[in-house]
């Protein structure tokens, strides 16, 4: 008898490992099949095999930048970087959404709804048109996004430092990204360059238009930053969801992590901003479809929203590119009427659960 309850324990530690294990790569399985099928869709036909031969290339590592046939350019060239770029995006704005809930210990808080991506493409568009960091030439869109992503996540924080109510927080969210929408709008109204304005434009629709393999590095350093972070303070952030009184009651400094994320947090929205613009609804879509399904512990949670979160945004990006071709309907239309729906449901939710 005594042995059998002592094995029970480790039976059971096996059985979710095993679980834990089979999740993990089912997840990894979807993401890596959809960036696969992803590079046989998009705007310009081609013949099947002509796809296949240079997909097979891309996998075995047969192929050469140097000497490409045109529809090889196509696929190495142009849907390639793109394809890694968009998983890259969708995964980092997961990460960035479950840091934000966390903090504010409201399960609305997104970058996009938060105003975060609001203030940065703001400072994107700043440093285009008005020319603001231009000594900081050519990473002054970079640092005029991190500058105006920063002050929208400061503002969020110092107004929910405590925690506030679900209402608030979203009102409070509103008016942030409505101040930096308006800033935005005017200094496109106001600018005489015609070609200004069409930059500024793709800042406030997000696309992954145009995208080539310089783009990736910085989103990458971005990503892998914000996972590392997720994952050695998962238990930090476990602890954070009791509350601040009782968080540094067991330890947690809890000014120093708010202010790491922060920092972080802008960071990350800011390269993601400066790249493709402002992404709407990810950072709520993908921990809500993750916590309901998979786990809320902030290990998990990071990780698997990582996954599923550059699944979900590939798939989204490719119908995008090839449902409506020849025209190409920019993701964040696409991201925002999925995610909106999500948006309501979830306040309609927790008002029934009062």
């Amino acid at each position: 008898m005594s042995e059998a309850v002592r094995e029970t324990p480790v039976r059971r530690k096996k059985k979710l490992n095993g679980r834990n294990l089979s999740q993990f790569f089912i997840c990894l399985s979807v993401l890596l099949a959809a960036m696969f099928f992803s590079l046989f869709y998009g705007s310009v036909n081609m013949e099947f095999h002509q796809k296949l031969d240079t997909v097979i290339k891309i996998i075995t590592g047969d192929i050469s930048s140097d000497d490409l046939l045109p529809y090889e350019t196509i696929i190495y060239n142009i849907r390639l970087p793109r394809i890694i770029l968009v998983a890259i995006t969708g995964a980092s704005l997961s990460l960035v959404g479950i840091l934000m809930q966390t903090i504010t210990r409201n399960e609305l808080a997104d970058p996009y709804i938060l105003g975060v991506s609001s203030g940065a493409s703001a400072g994107a568009v700043s440093a285009i048109v008005l020319g603001l960091f231009a000594f900081m030439s050519p990473y002054n869109v970079y640092i005029g996004a991190f500058a105006g992503g920063l002050i929208s996540t400061a503002i969020i924080v110092l107004f929910n430092f405590k925690k506030s109510n679900m209402t608030n927080l979203v009102l409070i969210g509103i008016g942030i990204s409505s101040l930096f929408s308006a800033i935005t709008t005017a200094i496109i109204y106001l600018s005489k360059n015609e070609s200004q304005v069409k930059s500024a434009m793709f800042w406030m629709l997000g696309s992954f238009s145009g995208i080539k393999w310089s783009y990736i590095p910085l989103p990458l350093v971005a990503l892998i930053a914000v996972l590392i972070f997720c994952l050695l303070f998962s238990n930090v952030l476990d602890t954070l969801l009791l509350g601040a009184d009782a968080s540094a009651q067991l330890g947690v400094n809890v000014g120093a992590i708010k202010l790491a994320v922060i920092i972080l947090s802008s960071f990350v929205v800011s390269i993601i901003v400066a790249n493709v613009g402002v992404i709407a609804f990810i950072g709520l879509i993908i921990p809500h479809i993750v916590r309901n399904t998979i786990s809320v512990k902030h290990f998990k949670l990071s990780l698997y929203s990582c996954l599923v979160g550059g699944a979900f945004l590939v798939i989204i990006d490719t119908i995008s590119r090839s449902w409506f071709k020849p025209e190409e309907i920019p993701v964040g239309i696409l991201t925002s009427l999925i995610g909106a729906p999500l948006f309501v449901y979830i306040i309609i939710k927790a008002n029934r659960s009062r």
